[in-house]
């Protein structure tokens, strides 16, 4: 995740987030097993995905 200055967020980087192999319709991504990411609503945010061999057909956030 990156801020709005296109600067990664403290605990919220490629190197934090846990690795996703398999096919999925509905995973929930996590950082060092977390996945609260409430301090972010109502700010701006950008995401950067990395994928080897992978396409994204959607993403969404929900509570």
């Amino acid at each position: 995740m990156l801020d709005k200055g296109n600067m990664s967020i403290k605990g919220f980087t490629d190197k934090n987030c846990d690795l996703i192999q398999g096919n999925y319709v509905h995973y929930v991504v996590t950082w060092h097993g977390k996945n609260d990411v409430s301090r972010f609503a109502g700010k701006i945010v950008r995401l950067r995905f990395e994928m080897r061999n992978a396409k994204l057909y959607a993403f969404q956030f929900v509570e």
